[in-house]
Order: structure tokens, then C-alpha cells, then sequence
């Protein structure tokens, strides 16, 4: 089973820093035959999160998504949704913190 972790960051990317490395610590810990990844929405922060936290940009297992303005948490977190529809995955699990 392949899941999808979407975080949506806005101008708080300690946050989401401190989300992602949970995130990725229970990923570390998964079942045989799951595999999971983490999209991040950057959801028109400024500055933007790539510039805050470079280092989630260069790990493999996260994407970044960025919305150049602000689009809400609903429309922020369907851009990832939509976005992991394209690569077949099982199920989507959408972080709020």
C-alpha cells in the first residue's frame, strides 16, 4: 500500500519542519508491503519555505508544492491530492497541525 503524507505550511516552517521529521521517523517504522511519502504545500508563505528549510527540498520521499499565494487549506491541500491521484496512490493522509 502506497500512502501519501500532505502537510500544508504557511509561514510557520518549524512547524513544519518538526511535522516532517515526525512524519518521516513513523515512515522508518512501517509494515512490510507500505511504503510512504510526504508532500509539502507551501501555501503562498513569505519568504517561501524552500528558502527557510533547503534541506527538505533534497530529500528523497518529499516533494514541495508551491502555491504563490495564499489559497486556503482546502485548495491548498487539493493541489496535493491531485497531485498524488497522478501517481496511483492508495491513500492520502492529510496532516493538520
Amino acid at each position: 500500500m502506497k500512502v501519501a503524507v500532505i502537510i500544508l505550511n504557511w509561514n510557520d516552517h518549524n512547524c513544519t519542519q518538526k511535522s516532517v521529521l515526525s512524519v518521516l521517523e513513523s515512515i522508518d517504522n512501517l509494515a512490510a508491503g507500505y511504503s510512504a511519502s510526504i508532500t509539502i504545500v507551501d501555501n503562498g508563505s513569505s519568504p517561501p519555505l524552500i528558502e527557510l528549510a533547503p534541506d527538505l527540498k533534497n530529500h528523497d520521499g518529499i516533494d514541495i508544492l508551491e502555491s504563490k499565494e495564499n489559497v486556503g487549506f482546502a485548495r491548498g491541500m487539493n493541489l496535493a491530492i491531485t497531485a498524488e491521484r497522478l501517481k496511483n496512490t492508495d491513500a492520502v493522509w492529510l496532516l493538520n497541525f
